[in-house]
């Protein structure tokens, strides 16, 4: 029975559980502090009973013969169709990393023209309107406006 599980089956399991499992755990937050991953956390669990649904509904499908590929008829996964999310993934985990040292400001500005850059905007003009307009809108929105205090690095 294991075997002819569709993927889509093992992992809606998955994000089900690790959902639930995050969502049991929020709720020892505050209540005002649980809201919005109790929101993210339940279109999680939403998302992951559709994909349960569909798992069952191709493997239905695929016993009855019809024309549904089959779990090791379906498309592989390459090196080529995933590489630029890890390429995001190493830019991001770099920004987090950076934020610290090089403060918020100038971490986020990298961080922008490295995804503007694997976006494959070659617009100078597109960048700096980009990153001015963003870096001016926090800026004003949580530093003067919410006074929170934005890390400024070890170089400033």
């Amino acid at each position: 029975m294991l075997k002819q599980l569709h993927h889509d089956v093992y992992a809606g399991i998955v994000i089900l559980a690790v959902s639930i499992y995050f969502l049991v755990q929020a709720r020892e937050f505050p209540e005002r502090a649980a809201l919005f991953p109790n929101l993210i956390l339940g279109l999680f669990i939403f998302f992951a009973i559709l994909l349960l649904i569909n798992g069952v509904r191709k493997m239905a499908l695929q016993k009855r013969d019809l024309d549904v590929p089959a779990a090791d008829e379906e498309e592989r996964l390459t090196i080529s169709m995933i590489k630029i999310p890890i390429l995001i993934l190493v830019v991001v985990t770099a920004y987090v990393f950076l934020i610290n040292v090089l403060g918020f400001f100038v971490s986020t500005a990298l961080f922008m023209v490295g995804i503007l850059y694997m976006l494959q905007l070659r617009s100078l003009k597109m960048y700096l309107l980009t990153i001015i307009f963003t870096l001016l809108f926090i800026y004003l929105l949580f530093v003067k406006l919410l006074h929170v205090f934005l890390p400024t690095g070890l170089l400033i």
